[in-house]
């Protein structure tokens, strides 16, 4: 309910606007038809009128408040030292005046709130769009700017490298089906933590496709992951699963790594190139696996 109120309070306030607007011009309309004139204070006052709509609904209800004070100091100095120019039309415009500004200060509001509600979403759903909602880590989008900053440095210092891992369930079809969704996607939250756990605080960790992660390891040459995947194998061995007979289930879990070689600074641009490369390190003979 609360949402639908605020979606509806920019229209209802730029409604009010226009038409009172509208019945300001019916309302001249009546006193030129009545009086058979337009004299040049009944233009400064209509001016004062549409300055008062301006300021109200470009600049809010601060300087709306500020123009309507000010608006009725110099009304007062006119009833003062020009008291002939006060007569009915001036009587409504000083009323007129306060409550068109109000209603466009009102209108302004509404807008900002409006534009803030929408940027918040407009965030969230970045974030969403960035972050895997169920293991809480980054997705391929993130990961490909990253190895395109960590390429990049890597060229520019020779004495600088990395290596980037890929860890991914084998079978997943056949997995998901064994295990059905809930044990399923507390598999994938298990090995999210795994590798929050195992690795270090300045390596990054990416859900880049269902069942597949990968890791970016800086300042790591290829064969020191070996130390790094022996730890994290040794972790999954402790996940227990149950399939959906609740007999415990090992899912077969995949490690491949590569390492930035000059050679191959245009592959770490394509993302494609370096995430087939991966899945062949990850590939072995399953045969003796069934």
């Amino acid at each position: 309910m609360k949402k639908q109120r605020n979606n509806s309070e920019f229209p209802l306030g730029m409604g009010t606007f226009l038409l009172s607007a509208m019945m300001f011009q019916l309302i001249i309309y009546l006193f030129v038809y009545q009086t058979q004139s337009y004299t040049f204070n009944m233009f400064l006052l209509t001016i004062a009128i549409f300055l008062g709509s301006f300021i109200g609904f470009f600049f809010g209800v601060l300087a709306g408040f500020v123009y309507i004070g000010l608006f009725f100091l110099f009304a007062i100095g006119i009833a003062v030292f020009v008291p002939e120019a006060v007569n009915a039309f001036a009587y409504f415009v000083l009323f007129f005046v306060p409550f068109i500004t109000i209603i466009a200060a009102y209108t302004h509001q509404s807008y900002q709130k409006e534009q803030k509600q929408l940027l918040a979403l407009q965030k969230k759903a970045a974030q969403i769009s960035v972050v895997d909602p169920l293991t809480e880590l980054d997705t391929l989008q993130p990961l490909v700017d990253l190895l395109i900053k960590q390429s990049h440095l890597a060229k520019r210092y020779d004495h600088y490298t990395f290596s980037v891992a890929m860890v991914r369930i084998d079978f997943l079809e056949t997995t998901r089906n064994i295990l059905g969704q809930q044990s399923y996607q507390l598999l994938l939250r298990e090995i999210s933590q795994i590798l929050k756990s195992e690795i270090r605080i300045e390596d990054y960790k990416f859900t880049v496709t269902e069942g597949t992660f990968v890791i970016v390891l800086p300042l790591t040459a290829k064969q020191h992951f070996q130390v790094v995947d022996e730890r994290i194998k040794m972790r999954f061995d402790t996940i227990e699963l149950f399939d959906r007979n609740h007999k415990k289930f090992k899912p077969t879990i995949k490690t491949g790594v590569i390492m930035y070689e000059p050679h191959k600074f245009e592959d770490f641009q394509k993302f494609e190139k370096i995430f087939l490369e991966l899945q062949k390190q990850t590939e072995v003979d399953i045969t003796p696996e069934y």
